[in-house]
């Protein structure tokens, strides 16, 4: 259903942008009119848009096969980075004629035909820019939201091309070319901004904010739960994520007791979310009041070295009058503190084991917001 709208609307673009683009060609060449030709050209590139569009929903909609397991999703992100160059390489297209303008400007004629198609040409885009705004948001489209900026970045290029025209010709000004910069800046921003949204999906951007903190909520909703960490959100297209996170569990449950739990919340997720999700439990002893101190002075320093740091999977093996205590410390991925955290954290653990080997390992949070959530069950 999802697939069948997305083309749809490329379907609606594509011979909007066709049509724009004959009436053009037809009124430009009439009226002998270089800019209104140029401008039909612009809509020839915006259907070439629709039509990558209308394939990459087609692809996209393919099941998983033996090549793709994870399905074809990812082919809307392509689509939205060819759209996004297309709209990039206009906006070249419009600072170059503009400064050819500039540098000599000629004198303009216009016709009330040509003032009508132009407009009906703005009103058209705007509109079309509105609907596919509106269908992108709500089907979480990036080809169509990129296609809607599309339409807007062209209906910008016409109408002020549409005020060049009639400012030149009525009130002799050469104010075309300045506009037309005006415009080719704008809609230069309207490309990188495409450019750079669609690239971050494709190379695996920042996870989804809200996504990650709903999980986090469902997860943390059950009283078996003593923490989350290590959470893993991997795009694989729209409706297509796959989620990895580990939790803390009370070491007294039984395997076939967290099996349940997490069964639990697996389907919870998957069924609120649409999200498939594997969640791997730590088993955590803190009976012994020592133990459980030490935890805490931990993850409490560890916060004060670096906020959304979190410890967990602490083990403490004793063997032989030798003990051995390791541990993992989740740190933001961007984070610097790396060396001092094991320093800090390995001098903790040597007041309440002087004699102990200390290994500390850090984890790269791709999710920072976690370690928030995870510090509730700690005083």
């Amino acid at each position: 259903m999802r697939d069948r709208t997305i083309r749809k609307f490329a379907l609606i673009g594509l011979a909007v942008n066709l049509g724009l683009a004959l009436v053009k060609a037809i009124v430009g060449m009439r009226s002998q009119s270089i800019a209104v030709t140029g401008d039909a050209a612009n809509n020839l590139s915006d259907a070439f848009g629709s039509a990558v569009i209308l394939l990459s929903a087609y692809i996209a909609g393919k099941p998983e096969d033996r090549e793709h397991p994870y399905g074809h999703g990812r082919m809307e992100y392509i689509s939205a980075l060819v759209v996004g160059f297309l709209i990039f390489m206009m906006a070249l297209e419009v600072l170059r004629s503009s400064l050819a303008s500039i540098r000599a400007p000629e004198e303009k004629s216009i016709s009330p035909v040509l003032i009508i198609t132009l407009l009906c040409s703005v009103l058209v885009k705007v509109t079309l820019f509105f609907m596919q705004r509106h269908a992108g948001r709500k089907l979480d489209s990036l080809s169509l939201q990129a296609e809607s900026r599309d339409s807007l970045s062209d209906a910008v290029v016409t109408f002020f091309l549409l005020l060049g025209l009639v400012a030149g010709a009525l009130a002799h000004w050469p104010l075309d070319g300045w506009l037309g910069l005006a415009a080719g800046v704008m809609v230069l921003w309207e490309g990188i901004s495409v450019l750079r949204e669609s690239g971050n999906r494709l190379l695996g951007g920042t996870p989804n904010p809200d996504i990650g903190r709903r999980i986090v909520e469902i997860l943390s909703a059950f009283p078996e739960v003593l923490g989350v960490h290590d959470l893993q959100l991997h795009d694989y297209g729209p409706g297509r994520t796959i989620a990895i996170v580990d939790v803390e569990t009370e070491g007294e449950k039984t395997v076939r007791e967290m099996h349940a739990v997490i069964d639990q919340a697996e389907q919870q997720i998957r069924r609120e979310l649409g999200i498939t999700i594997c969640i791997h439990a730590d088993p955590v002893d803190e009976t012994d009041p020592k133990e459980r101190e030490m935890h805490i002075r931990l993850e409490q320093r560890a916060w004060e070295i670096e906020r959304m740091s979190h410890v967990h999977d602490i083990h403490i093996e004793k063997e032989n009058g030798e003990v051995r205590v390791s541990f993992d410390v989740s740190i933001p991925t961007d984070s610097h503190s790396g060396p001092r955290m094991k320093e800090a954290l390995s001098g903790i653990v040597r007041e309440y084991y002087p004699e102990c080997t200390v290994f500390v390992h850090l984890d790269l949070d791709y999710f920072s917001e976690v370690a928030e959530n995870t510090r509730e069950h700690l005083p």
